[in-house]
């Protein structure tokens, strides 16, 4: 509380002598305790006074050892000193009287307002009684408030100049950003009315005819060729290289029926360059055997070079656009056919082809398999259907499935259905078909929304087709076998006429490697090459068949075997650098 009183009074001084907020005073006093204590012994009195220590501190007999209080139990005293501490106790008078020990203040102002110190220090001392070495003046810089602002910049001339650079630094940067401001709105709104949309700039034929003025012909085919030049390099940089970029869920079932005579190399390397979503797809369809050679190839660490990365891209790009057939895409054609033509294949299939039958059939749904429905089913696909449309699908059926109806309805829906049938209008057999096809559909269209369950299907896998029974081996035009007879090394002529009779060699070469390509395709290489040979012997020019005739020597292994084909097809194509370097790098390889 002094301290505050103290503090306000010299700030009110100061005020009036410095002005308002240009001051700030800090403060602190120190008290001591004063014990005076009076005692009266026989005729005299004496008067004894105590300086205690400062409030709030306590006794130390050592540097950090406070001194011990006394706890332990005072002995009671007996009757005489009771009696002679009450005739002390009454002769001696105990006082208390708190002095300030030490003073000291500290004056913060500021230092614009030096001169006027002397003139405040006079006021506060002359006030509160101070001296001068318990108050301390310290200048310092005080920033002015609102409602001083003006009388410090009249103050200071040199503030006027502060103040006018100032205002044309503003003044600049005004000038600055309103400009700037609208070129970015513009800017914005131009690229979001072009909406992607390329505009190319072309030159009018003046501007062309001004800016070549002075040139040679020479230099403007330079800077033409220079132009090129930059345009292909910044192609190459924006365009990188993705391996198999094209695999996508369209064609994952046609990737899946290549990998059906791919090694499990090849498939290891194609599923580290796909996206996690198709690689899982792709593992839920190979079979156990294949994942886990698939699982250890990948698993092993190799360097495979850009080479022979896009060997193996080539491969399958050039497959997979081309793969016809499997179960799926026959199970897909037997339910969108008529079915005349749907019976006439399954009765096919069933006499001929047993194993594709019963893979077929177990996919198939068809009206006969109602009968093997359950109950509840049954009573579900009756609620969706009409008594007319089901009148007209049981027109012709069986005993048991008109039964297996029947005993699903209520003997109210029981009796309208046999009257239907009984007197309702004639129809013939395609639309009793169409109506079986109807009830068909909306039974799979209960099954695909999860509201009945009829059957326990199988999944089909691309693996579970079989090969085919032979190569495709186009007709050849006369033109092309003539070609081919006179490509064909004379003496092998009686050979080749004994064969084919007289001029049929290229044709007969031209099915040998149809019939090896098929074979070599199902990574039969040592049963392919025989028919390779046999088509080179025919025409040593043929590029496809020196190809893959060294396919198959490298598919065993025999690289010495493979590289003499390889030379020989180079000497046919010379301009297949993609070819080359691969060559080349297989030498590396080999230690050729």
């Amino acid at each position: 509380m002094l301290e505050k009183d103290l503090e306000q009074r010299i700030q009110n001084i100061l005020d009036k002598v410095f002005g308002p907020n240009q001051s700030e005073v800090k403060a602190n006093v120190t008290l001591n305790l004063l014990k005076m204590v009076q005692s009266q012994k026989g005729a005299g009195q004496q008067t004894r006074t105590k300086q205690d220590t400062p409030l709030g501190e306590t006794n130390f007999i050592l540097p950090g050892v406070p001194e011990p209080k006394n706890v332990a139990k005072e002995k009671d005293p007996g009757k005489e000193e009771k009696q002679q501490a009450e005739r002390e106790k009454a002769q001696t008078q105990v006082s208390f009287k708190i002095k300030v020990s030490n003073r000291e203040v500290i004056v913060f102002y500021n230092q614009k307002l030096q001169h006027k110190e002397p003139e405040a220090r006079k006021a506060v001392v002359s006030i509160t009684q101070l001296n001068d070495n318990e108050l301390k003046f310290i200048p310092g810089q005080f920033f002015s408030s609102f409602s001083t602002f003006w009388e410090d910049l009249v103050r200071d001339p040199k503030n006027f100049l502060y103040a006018a650079l100032l205002f044309l630094f503003l003044l600049l940067l005004l000038w600055l950003f309103i400009p700037l401001t609208n070129f970015f709105q513009n800017y914005i709104r131009a690229m979001k009315e072009k909406g992607g949309i390329e505009v190319k700039m072309e030159s009018t034929t003046e501007d062309e005819s001004m800016g070549k003025e002075g040139l040679t012909p020479e230099e403007i085919a330079a800077g033409a060729g220079s132009a090129e030049g930059r345009k292909e390099g910044d192609e190459a940089m924006v365009k990188k290289y993705v391996p198999f970029e094209y695999i996508n869920e369209d064609n994952l079932k046609r990737l899946l029926g290549v990998f059906r005579k791919e090694p499990p190399q090849v498939i290891a390397l194609v599923l580290s360059y796909l996206k996690p979503e198709l690689v899982r797809q792709i593992y839920a369809e190979l079979p156990p055997e294949i994942q886990t050679k698939v699982a250890s190839e990948t698993g092993s660490l190799r360097q495979a070079t850009e080479e022979q990365v896009r060997v193996v891209d080539d491969n399958i790009r050039a497959k997979i656009d081309f793969l016809v057939g499997g179960v799926d895409n026959l199970i897909r054609i037997l339910d969108e056919v008529d079915y005349k033509i749907r019976d006439n294949i399954l009765e096919y299939l069933q006499n001929h082809r047993p194993q594709l039958y019963e893979t077929v059939r177990s996919s198939l749904l068809l009206f006969d398999d109602v009968l093997a429905f359950p109950d509840p089913a049954v009573q579900l696909v009756i609620r969706e259907l009409k008594t007319d449309q089901l009148a007209h699908a049981l027109k012709k059926a069986s005993p048991e499935m008109l039964n297996k109806f029947l005993s699903n309805m209520s003997q109210g829906g029981a009796a309208l259905l046999k009257e239907e049938m009984e007197y309702g209008r004639a129809i013939t057999d395609e639309q009793v078909e169409q109506e079986k096809q109807n009830i068909l559909n909306t039974v799979r269209k209960m099954e695909e929304d999860g509201r009945i369950h009829v059957r326990d299907k199988k999944k089909i896998s691309i693996f579970d087709s079989e090969d085919a029974t032979s190569p495709l081996t186009p007709s050849m035009p006369e033109d092309d076998l003539a070609l081919g007879r006179r490509g064909a090394p004379a003496a092998d002529a009686p050979f080749a006429e004994a064969r084919t009779g007289g001029g049929a060699a290229a044709a007969g070469a031209s099915d040998y490697l149809a019939y090896g390509s098929q074979l070599y395709s199902e990574s039969k290489f040592e049963e392919a090459i025989p028919y390779f040979q046999y088509a080179v012997e025919q025409d040593p020019s043929h590029a496809e068949a020196l190809q893959l005739l060294g396919h198959s020597y490298y598919g065993l292994g025999m690289i010495p075997e493979a590289l003499r084909c390889y030379d020989a097809l180079l000497a046919l194509t010379p301009e297949d650098e993609e070819m080359r370097r691969w060559v080349e790098q297989l030498k590396i390889s080999a230690g050729v």
